[in-house]
This record gives structure tokens, C-alpha cells and sequence, in this order.
């Protein structure tokens, strides 16, 4: 599916308006920006309509208070994949403090025939945080339309990070490398590791665990955008992006990781797996990210693994033995030798060890 644009004429017009407001379109599996206006660009702090526009197509969510963020975009993908209406209560940060926003939407169609939404917003007040207000007092003052919305929690977007689940990620991953291939651009999927979670998470705590995934997140989405990337549980996230530049970009990434969260961090491991025709699954591909990403495994340095041959072949076989082990078993390809230990003191035999092999027919 194309994304519609409006006549210039159109846009200009629209554009100008002073009342919040946003028209969206749901492509490839995602939600694109069409239009935004200046009374959207004066509500959430946009410098300028492209610094505006930028910011919708790559981070969507971006100052967007970290307990909102997977609630919103759940309320958000199944307003776009199965209509009715969209009516939500968020907090994000603008000019360093929290505006209460309320957001509603509606869909309309045009005259030749393309769905699009039309989303409006208001702006609810300051969130200030004081000495014992906390997250439950917001979820008092705004409780029906924060209720209303929780029953989407989890469902496609992760809790802590606001990122893409894994099967939702996989929905966008196929849609956007069959858009990239058609555009005969390279894709390439990588997997992304913190190297000492479990050590992290002993000496600082859950929460400051939490909050160094959460760092992780936002600075991958600065290099990928929210929609090409996903958590897929723990420490571990996984991109899919434009093979362009990327080693000199996950360098980039890499060294903005060695600052993020007050310096509290740890070093990151990436796989990197080139899907040069596309001919395996997306899952494959990532699980194929994941075995270059393992390779350093065990180091505490930030490291870039490329998938290749050899790594395939090992994949190829494994599988094999993996997919043939009961025939293995039924037809006699595995035997067991009997060798000797030889004592090199004296050159005598002093044990004997069973060793197995696999006599593959072919």
C-alpha cells in the first residue's frame, strides 16, 4: 500500500491550522504520519514542521512518560487495525516538564477510497511530581480512560520499553524488508546483548536495571526508529534496519550506550546477520543474528559480530543432526568406538574411553 498524500494546496492549508491535530495512515503494518499542524507543533514543543514530521516517523513516543508509553501505542495499533475510536489520557514531556494530553481519533476515508485517522489533542494541565504523587494518583485523576485502554496492555508493545513485542516486530520486520527489497535496498537484522545483567541487577537493583533497558531502548530507537526495533525479553533487542553505514552506525551506537544512564551501564554485544535475498523467515533471521551476537559471549567488551559461512554451515549442520537424530538412532549411523588411554610414564595401557561417532551415509 502507497501512502497518500493531499494535494499541496491541500496541505498547506491544513497545515496552518492552530487546532492540535494529526492525520495518520496505517502502511506496511505501521502507522505513518500524513499531516501535522502548527497547533500540533506549538502543543508538544516542535521547533519546526520537519523536526515535527521527523519525529512521528522514527519516535513516535518520544518524551512520552515511560509508564504511558506501551499503553498508548497498544490503544493506538488496534485503533488503526480494527477501528472505532481512539481516546486516550498520556503524559509527555515537553521543555522539560509533563503535560497531561488527551488524545481522540476518528477514521475517515477518502474520495478514492484510502482509510485514514484524524487525531486531536488537548492539553489536560502540568503533571507535577511531588512528594508522594506517584503514577497511582494519575491512574485516579484519569482512571476511566486509562481503564479503558489497559485491556490492550501487553498485547503488542512491550511493558517497560514501549517497543514492539516479538510477534508484532515480526509483522513489521517482513513488511519492511519487502519494502526495502523493492526499493533494492539492503536489510540486515541485528541482535543486541548487555554484557552483565545479572551482576548489574545484583549490585544496583531491579529498578536501576529497569532503567538502563529502558536507556538502551530509547537509544536505539534515536539510531532505528520505534517501530524497527523490539525487546525481546530481558536485555536481549533485536533491529531490523538498511545495511547502509551500519557498522559505522552500531559504532555510533555503541559509544552513546557508555554514557546513557548517568553512566550506569554496561557494554553491548550486537549481531549482525545481512539478509541479502530474503529467503528465510524473519525468526530465522534473528535466531541467525543471535548465534553471530553469541560468539563473544563470555566477554565484557562492546563487540560487532558479522554472520558468515562458516557460522552457516555450523547452523546447517546442527540443525541436520537435530532434524535427523532418531533416524540416526533407527538406521545404526551412530556407533560406538573403544580406544586406549596409554600412560605416557611407562607406555602401557591403563583405561579405555567409548567414544561416539556419526557415520552419516552421505
Amino acid at each position: 500500500m502507497e501512502k497518500y498524500q493531499f494535494k499541496k494546496e491541500e496541505m498547506e492549508i491544513m497545515e496552518k491550522s492552530c487546532i492540535p491535530y494529526a492525520i495518520y495512515q496505517f502502511v506496511n503494518k505501521r502507522v505513518v504520519t500524513i499531516m501535522l499542524t502548527d497547533g500540533f507543533c506549538e502543543l508538544f514543543g516542535a521547533k519546526t514542521k520537519e523536526e515535527a514530521y521527523y519525529r512521528m516517523d522514527h519516535d513516535m513516543y518520544q518524551g512520552t512518560y515511560p509508564d504511558d508509553v506501551a499503553r498508548i501505542a497498544d490503544a493506538a495499533y488496534h485503533f488503526a487495525t480494527e477501528g472505532g475510536e481512539y481516546n486516550v489520557t498520556y503524559r509527555t514531556k515537553v521543555d522539560g516538564k509533563y503535560r497531561v494530553i488527551r488524545a481522540n481519533g476518528r477514521h475517515f476515508y477518502t474520495e478514492t477510497g484510502e482509510k485514514l485517522a484524524a487525531v486531536w489533542y488537548s492539553f489536560e494541565g502540568e503533571y507535577i511530581f511531588e512528594d508522594g504523587k506517584s503514577d497511582l494518583e494519575f491512574q485516579n485523576m484519569y482512571g476511566a480512560v486509562t481503564r479503558e485502554n489497559r485491556m490492550y496492555r501487553n498485547n503488542n508493545y512491550d511493558f517497560l520499553t514501549g517497543l514492539p513485542s516479538m510477534s508484532y516486530f515480526f509483522e513489521l520486520a517482513e513488511a519492511g524488508r519487502r519494502e526495502m527489497r523493492n526499493s533494492n535496498k539492503k536489510i540486515v537484522l541485528l541482535f543486541i546483548d548487555l554484557s552483565g545483567m545479572r551482576n548489574f541487577n545484583q549490585k544496583y537493583g531491579f529498578s536501576e536495571g529497569d532503567k538502563l533497558i529502558r536507556s538502551v531502548a530509547r537509544t536505539l530507537v534515536k539510531y532505528f526508529g520505534n517501530e524497527n526495533c523490539s525487546r525481546f525479553g530481558v536485555d536481549h533487542f533485536v533491529v531490523y534496519s538498511n545495511a547502509d553505514n551500519i557498522r559505522e552506525t552500531l559504532n555510533h551506537f555503541i559509544d552513546d550506550c557508555k554514557e546513557i544512564n548517568d553512566g550506569r551501564t554496561l557494554p553491548v554485544r550486537i549481531g549482525v546477520y545481512e539478509d541479502k535475498n530474503g529467503s528465510v523467515e524473519v525468526s530465522i533471521a534473528c535466531d541467525r543474528a543471535k548465534m553471530a551476537c553469541d560468539i563473544s559471549r563470555g566477554t565484557y567488551v562492546s563487540h560487532i559480530s558479522i554472520f558468515d559461512d562458516k557460522m552457516l554451515r555450523y547452523e546447517e549442520n546442527r540443525q541436520y543432526f537435530i532434524d535427523n537424530f532418531d533416524r540416526a538412532l533407527e538406521e545404526g549411523w551412530i556407533k560406538v568406538f573403544y580406544q586406549p588411554i596409554i600412560r605416557a610414564a611407562n607406555g602401557h595401557v591403563s583405561d579405555e574411553e567409548a567414544v561416539t561417532r556419526w557415520i552419516d551415509p552421505e
